[in-house]
């Protein structure tokens, strides 16, 4: 009888063994996910960085179809400049954008041309201050936060910072000629400038820009490195392209325009 007891626990106690992970085990495992983890962030970052872009470049095209259509409503004209409340170059340009209630409260977050302003990789904010390659720029209250800014030669009517007459465009489509060439709208720091090509170039500021309100400097306020060491910018003829830094002052901001070679220090 004994025996039988003695045969029937040998042959139960394997059934009824419970087996677990060990502490050496789990340290594998949560090492092979940390390795894991350390191979994919890097590709998945470089993939939210590319969506980002792609994202950007379709506002700008917005943008730049706005600002086309505009003209085509108006004789080829451009909006004047224009800093009295609601009548900024984004306000008028929002109804050919899709949002006639923009220039109303152009601060809200949901609307139409609040969404398109905003480049994925520039943080929104609520506080009035300058932009950066990683912040948007945002001016006065209830005027709007965004993360382009305009060319502003393309705004001839400009009384309030008057700028030499023979640089402007007179008309949108008199830059048609070196369209490929002649930025609209691009990322940057601020919400226009009047870039010339003999601006300067300021070292370690590509992730501030340079936004002095002066001649000379207003280049900087496109240079930020918000896409890798470049910006995306939208042109005249309707294109839009990755633009590197070095390569801002090839274009042909205005019409006197001497494209010039430079190194980024």
């Amino acid at each position: 009888m004994g025996q039988d007891r003695e045969s029937i626990r040998r042959f139960r106690a394997p059934m009824a063994r419970k087996h677990g992970f060990t502490l050496v085990e789990l340290l594998v495992v949560i090492g092979i996910i940390a390795v894991l983890i350390g191979i994919l962030m890097p590709a998945l970052g470089k993939a939210r960085k590319s969506a980002n872009a792609v994202a950007c470049m379709s506002n700008l095209r917005q943008l730049n179809i706005g600002m086309i259509s505009y003209a085509d409503a108006n004789k080829g004209f451009t909006m004047p400049f224009e800093e009295t409340p609601g009548n900024y170059w984004h306000h008028r340009l929002a109804p050919y954008v899709g949002d006639k209630r923009y220039a109303g409260d152009a601060d809200a977050a949901e609307k139409i041309m609040s969404r398109v302003m905003l480049c994925p990789e520039a943080t929104r904010s609520d506080s009035l201050q300058w932009g950066s390659a990683s912040t948007a720029w945002h001016y006065a209250s209830g005027e709007g936060v965004g993360a382009y800014g305009l060319n502003l030669w393309l705004l001839p009517k400009n009384t309030s910072y008057p700028q030499p007459a023979g640089r402007y465009w007179p008309k949108l489509f008199s830059a048609k000629g070196g369209g490929t060439e002649v930025p609209i709208v691009a990322d940057s720091m601020w919400v226009g400038s009047w870039p010339d090509n003999n601006d300067v170039v300021l070292p370690g500021r590509y992730q501030s820009g340079w936004g002095y309100h002066q001649d000379g400097y207003f280049m900087g306020r496109f240079v930020i490195a918000r896409h890798g060491q470049a910006i995306n910018v939208g042109f005249v003829d309707g294109s839009v392209r990755r633009v590197p830094l070095a390569d801002l002052w090839l274009l042909k901001w205005h019409r006197a325009s001497q494209p010039r070679q430079v190194t980024l220090p």
